[in-house]
């Protein structure tokens, strides 16, 4: 009886401990986000990550768009294509502007100020 009672409360065990594994691993798999190792924009196919150097108004040069997607919540989507003037930082309508002091920079504004991105290379 007594063997019969510690082989009923290890099969109890296990099923708990194998459903409680299963629960993890499969909230896990449809909660796993696709995250980016920097914020960018993307102009002319190419991303630029976003940093917090400022520079005067001064440096900024013609204004050549604006943000129309901000994708942060589309990141866990399998088909996302990235296209021009999508960031995962900036708010849409955040303005760029050419950079003239550097072609491998543009300038985005935010509350007034002007901050730079710079061109990534191709990881």
């Amino acid at each position: 009886m007594k063997n019969y009672i510690l082989l009923i409360c290890a099969i109890l065990l296990l099923t708990l401990f194998a459903c409680n594994n299963s629960q993890v691993s499969s909230s896990l798999s449809t909660s796993e986000e696709i995250s980016w190792a920097y914020d960018f924009v993307i102009v002319n196919n190419t991303a630029y990550e976003l940093t917090g150097e400022k520079v005067d108004k001064a440096s900024k040069g013609e204004k050549f768009g604006e943000v129309k997607r901000n994708i942060v919540d589309m990141d866990v989507e399998a088909n996302l294509v990235e296209m021009d003037f999508d960031s995962n930082a900036l708010d849409i309508g955040t303005k760029l502007y050419l950079y003239k002091e550097d072609g491998n920079r543009i300038l985005f504004e935010k509350h007034g100020e002007f901050f730079v991105a710079v061109k990534r290379s191709h990881d």
